[in-house]
């Protein structure tokens, strides 16, 4: 294992992660690989793993500071330079996100390039790209719920009820307990007219929570 792995590890046992000493990022333009390719092991496949908790906690800074390291000894790993640039847009640097996205998209690295590209467009309010890419991503990787949960609410902010509510379906029997997706769920089947799919799926919801969730779904528009 090496060393770098060896103290992001060491640091995420001791809940420091924190205060990690971020370096300067390469740019996001330096992608150079040709051909995608997984992680080399099961080493850096846990590596990566704990990069991507740290942006879930919104350590983004700390995610490419390791990043940075990561990328010195493996330059072509796909999946490295798809946490950057997911890191990227959580910090709002879009422009250096969808550059790292446009050189996985041209490599075929999907869904990673399709989706990124999709979220840097939701980002920008540029809805049609949104769908067009996830529909990319979401063709892709048939199976992944979060993809399938951002292409649905893309569909509805573009209109598309009827597909939204069918793609959004799909995520809900794929991610059944997460909340997120019920309510775009519930929000599809209300403007697609399934008044009773909506009463059924606030049905598992909390009772303190219900109401409330039911009036936020009929209240919402794009």
């Amino acid at each position: 294992m090496r060393m770098s792995h060896v103290v992001l590890l060491a640091l995420v046992a001791a809940v420091a992660l924190g205060g990690c000493r971020t370096t300067t990022s390469r740019s996001a333009t330096e992608a150079p690989y040709q051909t995608p390719r997984e992680a080399a092991n099961s080493e850096d496949a846990v590596y990566l793993s704990v990069v991507r908790g740290l942006i879930d906690q919104g350590q983004y800074q700390a995610a490419l500071a390791h990043l940075d390291e990561y990328l010195k000894g493996r330059p072509k790993d796909p999946k490295a330079w798809a946490l950057r640039g997911e890191a990227y847009i959580r910090l709002d640097k879009l422009d250096e996100a969808q550059a790292v996205f446009v050189s996985l998209d041209r490599a075929r690295v999907q869904p990673e390039g399709a989706f990124g590209l999709g979220q840097v467009a939701a980002r920008r309010n540029k809805w049609d790209d949104a769908v067009a890419n996830f529909a990319r991503a979401a063709a892709a990787a048939p199976t992944d719920s979060r993809i399938l949960n951002n292409y649905g609410y893309a569909l509805l902010e573009r209109g598309n009820w009827t597909l939204a509510y069918d793609i959004l379906g799909r995520a809900t029997e794929l991610a059944p307990t997460n909340e997120q997706i019920r309510v775009n769920y519930m929000i599809a089947a209300a403007k697609a007219g399934h008044g009773d799919m909506v009463l059924s799926a606030a049905n598992s919801f909390p009772e303190d929570k219900r109401a409330d969730t039911l009036s936020f779904v009929r209240s919402w528009t794009p």
